[in-house]
């Protein structure tokens, strides 16, 4: 198993007349050559990579996106969880004072 520690640090940024466009959250359609990718630090053409790297480029983005989405979702479900647990300890809290006291 690789540990996160292992994993190199790669930033895809859309880069168009050198202004990372990333940065103002602009929903923008970018032509292959105007990606920057840093990996470790150094900036890459991703338009210069070879298509196997482009792919894998790819795949980091997607994967990205749905880590960013599976975080959000698993939020959604802790939180879930513990109001159906106060709920649950709500009613048989609510049962057993209603049992203690003969009604």
């Amino acid at each position: 198993m690789v540990g996160y520690s292992s994993i190199p640090h790669v930033a895809i940024l859309a880069m168009k007349n050198g202004r990372n466009l990333n940065r103002k959250k602009r929903r923008m359609k970018m032509n292959d050559e105007n990606r920057m990718i840093t990996i470790d630090g150094k900036e890459y053409n991703f338009e210069e990579l070879e298509d196997n790297q482009k792919a894998m480029v790819n795949h980091v983005a997607s994967l990205n996106s749905k880590t960013a989405q599976a975080r959000f979702d698993l939020d959604q479900l802790v939180v879930a969880q513990d109001a159906f647990t106060k709920m649950l300890v709500a009613s048989v809290n609510e049962t057993q004072s209603k049992t203690d006291s003969g009604e």
